[in-house]
């Protein structure tokens, strides 16, 4: 496999007396992220500082996008946290790796709390105890992110902060309104203030948004008239169904 492969050069290279640069180590940390091989990825993450070496923002991404298939959100998040330790901006991919695997197991309330964090740089971390991640080390969500939360709802049978989530994309001001209306703003997430919403003024719902939306509402029944609303708003902004 090409993980052993990689792996197997780098101890050849050290037994010719070579030290590995970070570019040989992140070669084999991408190896082992392209085969599935979670556990080998972290292993190497730490010979290689071991080593002396100081991985890189591609190093530490391809080992949180190593652990995203099989849902090991928790080592995800601990590469992704180390980085603001290592003085590292984690980049929007390596978030959306953890969300990934948030939502391979199902932890869709995780995954809207690291969401927020993305969207309100005043927001606590998603898990209990962390240190606040500085604001400068908080990448502005894409619309990926949006879609990868939305799709731990659906799959978990959360419309309402689906329908928030899709209502936040379209129109921060809007969803301020809506959430109050609601009065679901605490209830689900308290994204919404001024520096939050300009975070998200880059972002426009795809199809596939409204598409995973309209599948959360269509296992409630209770949400019809608002998955036609849906289909109607969809024409209006030029997405087709």
């Amino acid at each position: 496999a090409r993980d052993a492969l990689a792996t197997s050069l780098l101890r050849e290279m050290d037994g010719r007396g070579l030290r590995p640069n970070v570019v040989a180590w992140t070669a084999a940390i991408g190896a082992c992220e392209q085969h599935g091989e979670w556990e080998r990825s972290l292993e190497l993450l730490n010979e290689m500082e071991a080593a002396g070496v100081k991985p890189n923002a591609i190093t530490l991404r391809s080992v949180a996008l190593a652990c995203a298939p099989g849902g090991h959100w928790e080592h995800a998040l601990a590469v992704v946290r180390g980085m603001a330790a290592r003085g590292i901006k984690p980049s929007v991919g390596s978030y959306n790796a953890v969300l990934t695997a948030m939502r391979r197991v199902g932890e869709w309330a995780r995954a809207l709390s690291l969401l927020r964090e993305m969207v309100d740089p005043l927001a606590p971390p998603a898990e209990e105890g962390a240190e606040p991640t500085p604001e400068d080390f908080r990448p502005r969500p894409n619309v990926a992110s949006f879609n990868l939360v939305i799709s731990a709802c659906e799959a978990a049978g959360q419309a309402e902060p689906a329908l928030e989530l899709l209502a936040m994309m379209q129109d921060g001001a809007r969803q301020r309104r809506a959430a109050q209306a609601h009065g679901r703003a605490q209830e689900y997430l308290e994204l919404l203030d001024g520096t939050g919403n300009a975070r998200l003024e880059h972002l426009s719902p795809d199809v596939v948004s409204y598409n995973v939306v309209l599948s959360a509402c269509a296992k409630d029944a209770r949400l019809w008239e608002r998955a036609l609303d849906l289909l109607c708003n969809m024409e209006e902004n030029g997405v087709d169904p």
